[in-house]
């Protein structure tokens, strides 16, 4: 219920009079009104003294059965009444409005008009009250006593039984529960400030209790294999943090507080319970949504990096594959909100400022978890996006020579995915270079054809829609740079530079710098961006055979992070993969390596600072 709902009710139960003297504190009015306030004040009065009285005629009251019968039937009269009074409300709309903003004032109020049962001087004092109104209303003008006038009548029409009093107890105390952040660096939130605002006009309040408390996601145990070590790994260890209030028993009371230093990496419930003065108690609660656990380095780092994200994980589905390592959250569903938070969170904390999502055309699970679950994350204000376009699953590729020629059905499925992807392009945290949509194309170095007049019309046709596109190919491998190939696009850049050459694996980092210096010569020639990329090994034995390891560590990933931040010409490098687990490129968090290659990452951008 909210503050307008709370007036309203008070003054279907007969409590306008209480209205009426918060009317007369928020505005100000010449000295004839002054005056017609002061006697209204006069007998507002008459209740309050009128009420050392009441205890002792309820009691009575209660005991008599005829009068309960005729309280419930007064009950469901009130229901109807309250119904044909809500457009005179309706009218008073601005009042009330007005009337909210001065429950700030209300501290003082007692409980009167609440407890007023069957009061000897109850007649007396809205007589007095109406002769008050009648008497100013030629002076003043119906407009200035119209509100009294209204309460005037409630007063006259109502009389507030013990059963309506029965039915106001389970609605009170109020309980208005906000919070704020209170101190935040790098989109890091350490410290939350709580605010609990306690109405309660019937039973005083006695103690008011607000708690932070850590949410547990347990279920990733059973559900995704997660060990229990690795369990306090991904969740720090963190205690409820509780602070009690000894309230003052007003009818009205704020209660805040700061909890410093979360740990964060997962969401907060806040709870707050009140108690009353018979040792009633009524609790509300908030959760918040998931709080980082690290700063986002990225924010603050003079390097774009990208890595390859691949949203196609369902631990029914894709897991069934077999993969080298395991992944410290388990084998675990890529439309898990929490499991992506915490990949934002790992990914931005470490310097990666944007993912390039691998996807596979309209409606396929890469794309439901991009629309449904990526974009939508809490998180995603923290990070860029990028389409990775999988050429293998979208276009056909000759079987002869394992080409992509570009003719009329490829190029069909290209603009039309591309109509598709538009919707992407103009979300906020989508990633552009002077305000174009960056898109990288998986081996775009097997495309033949008309390349240029396809891309020509893809640029063209995004352009039509407000979405002019970027282009990045994946085209850099060990063949001499085609310097006419190169022109075709905005950047250039290689998803992997892994071979099954015995003799390139060997020294494996010495021949990708050469290698990289000669397209980085290239692209500086003619004006377009080149992009390297850095892996930490490539191990694919899990689901194909034939292909020669080439050993992951930590080591490796170094070397290539410094050779791609080395050859850059637009202050970009990406990094294969995030999560590519079947062919063991990943950095994301294992049972085995913990964040060891993550922290790589950020060490080696804060040396290139």
């Amino acid at each position: 219920m909210n503050k307008r709902d709370f007036l309203k009710l008070l003054s279907s139960f007969g409590l306008g009079v209480i209205t009426a003297e918060l009317y007369e504190r928020l505005f100000h009015i010449p000295a004839l009104e002054k005056a017609f306030r002061e006697e209204v004040t006069y007998w507002i009065e008459q209740y309050r003294r009128a009420k050392e009285r009441l205890e002792t005629v309820s009691r009575r009251a209660t005991a008599l059965e005829d009068e309960v019968r005729r309280a419930r039937e007064e009950v469901q009269k009130v229901g109807r009444e309250v119904a044909s009074l809500e457009t005179l409300l309706r009218e008073k709309d601005d009042e009330v409005a007005a009337l909210r903003q001065a429950l700030a004032y209300r501290d003082q109020l007692e409980e009167e008009a609440l407890r007023a049962v069957y009061q000897e001087k109850l007649e007396e004092a809205i007589s007095g009250l109406r002769r008050t109104v009648e008497k100013y209303r030629a002076l003043l003008g119906e407009d200035k006593v119209a509100f009294e006038s209204a309460v005037v009548k409630i007063l006259e029409e109502y009389k507030i039984t013990q059963e309506k009093l029965a039915r106001l107890e389970g609605m009170f105390p109020l309980i208005f529960l906000s919070w704020t952040p209170a101190r935040v660096v790098l989109d890091k939130i350490y410290d939350v400030r709580v605010e609990a605002e306690i109405v309660n006009p019937l039973t005083p309040v006695t103690e008011v209790e607000i708690s932070l408390v850590p949410v547990e996601y347990r279920y990733m145990i059973q559900r995704y294999g997660m060990t229990e070590e690795g369990y306090h790994k991904v969740f720090p260890r963190e205690e409820v943090k509780t602070v009690k209030f000894r309230a003052r028993g007003l009818i009205r009371e704020v209660f805040s507080t700061v909890f410093e230093n979360l740990v964060g990496g997962r969401e907060y419930v806040i709870k707050v319970v009140v108690r009353d003065l018979l040792n009633r108690t009524k609790s509300v609660e908030a959760k918040t949504p998931y709080i980082r656990q690290y700063e986002n380095f990225a924010a603050s780092s003079r390097m774009n990096v990208g890595t390859y994200y691949y949203p196609w994980y369902d631990p029914a589905g894709t897991w069934l594959r077999y993969t080298l390592e395991t992944p410290l959250l388990g084998q675990y569903s890529s439309r898990d909100p929490v499991v992506i938070s915490k990949h934002i969170d790992w990914a931005s904390g470490h310097g990666i400022n944007f993912l390039v999502v691998s996807w596979w055309g309209p409606d396929s699970f890469p794309d439901i978890v991009l629309r449904n679950y990526i974009l939508t994350n809490s998180l995603i204000k923290d990070i860029k996006i990028v389409i990775f376009y999988e050429t293998l699953g979208r276009l056909k590729v000759k079987e002869a020579d394992q080409k992509i020629e570009l003719d009329d059905e490829n190029k069909k499925t290209l603009l039309s995915d591309f109509a598709y992807l538009a919707r992407y392009f103009a979300h906020p945290s989508y990633l552009r270079i002077d305000g174009k949509c960056i898109v990288v194309i998986y081996l775009a170095r097997i495309f033949e054809g008309d390349v240029k007049g396809t891309l020509a019309e893809m640029r063209s046709s995004m352009q039509r829609v407000g979405c002019p596109i970027f282009i990045i190919g994946d085209v850099v491998y060990w063949h001499s740079p085609d310097r006419k190939m190169i022109k075709l696009y905005d950047a250039v850049t290689a998803y992997s530079m892994y071979t099954n050459i015995p003799q390139v694996l060997s020294d494996f980092e010495d021949k990708v710098s050469w290698k990289y210096g000669e397209w980085s010569e290239a692209t500086n020639a003619l004006g377009v961006g080149f992009i390297p990329s850095a892996m930490p090994g490539f191990d694919d034995r899990a689901i194909r055979t034939g292909h020669i390891p080439l050993p992951k560590s930590t080591e490796r990933f170094r070397k290539q992070l410094i050779i791609a931040r080395q050859y850059t010409n637009i202050n970009t490098i990406l990094i294969t993969t995030f999560n590519e687990w079947h062919e063991n490129t990943n950095i994301e968090p294992s049972v085995k390596d913990g964040f060891s290659y993550l922290q790589v990452l950020k060490q080696v951008l804060l040396e290139g600072t």
